[in-house]
C-alpha cells in the first residue's frame, strides 16, 4: 500500500483476504493467510470517478461497488481472480 491513501476496506473469503479501495480508484487484494500480507492482484479504474462503496456477500462469492459515475457493478469474485474485468454493471438515474 506504499503511496496509495486507503478510503475503505473490508475483508472477504473467510477473513484470509483484504480487499483495499484505494484515492486512486484502484482496487487492491491481499491476502494474509497464505502469503503475509503480500499483494495478490489489483483492478485499475473501476469507476469514472472515486468508488464511493464497497460491499462483499456473506458467502464471498460477489462484491459490489458503487462510484461517482452513478453505476452499481457487481463482481464475480473467484472469476475476476483470472478475469478482471468481469462484472454487471447498473446505471443509476438522477432522479
Amino acid at each position: 500500500m506504499v503511496n496509495s491513501i486507503v478510503t475503505q476496506f473490508k475483508f472477504a473469503n473467510g477473513n484470509h483476504d483484504l480487499m483495499v479501495v484505494t484515492k486512486d480508484c484502484k482496487i487492491k487484494f491481499y491476502n494474509s493467510h497464505r502469503f503475509e500480507g503480500m499483494l495478490q492482484r489489483e483492478i485499475a479504474n473501476c469507476h469514472r470517478g472515486c468508488i464511493s462503496s464497497l460491499a462483499v456477500s456473506h458467502n464471498s462469492s460477489y462484491f459490489l461497488t458503487g462510484g461517482q459515475d452513478n453505476m452499481v457493478k457487481i463482481w464475480d469474485y473467484e472469476v475476476q481472480k483470472t478475469q478482471p474485468y468481469f462484472f454487471q454493471s447498473f446505471i443509476g438515474h438522477s432522479y
